[in-house]
């Protein structure tokens, strides 16, 4: 909750938040959040940096796969 008692919500512009029916639902319920804008590919988002290091680690450690002759 922000100091005013609203609800905060991060917008990152991916495409379920930037729907119409979403975008219409937020200007209803406006007095209820306080919306905050958050670049997909923020260079401070560091747990995306994680998440890609991992995601190659995991990849190279996988044995490569092969298909089987029937």
């Amino acid at each position: 909750m922000s100091c005013d008692g609203r609800r905060l919500f991060l917008k990152d512009n991916e495409s379920p938040h930037r729907s119409a029916v979403a975008t219409e639902w937020f200007k209803e319920h406006s007095y209820e959040f306080r919306t905050l804008s958050w670049p997909p590919n923020f260079p401070d988002n560091s747990i995306e940096h994680i998440f890609n290091v991992l995601q190659r680690v995991v990849l190279r450690s996988s044995p490569s796969r092969t298909t089987i002759a029937l």
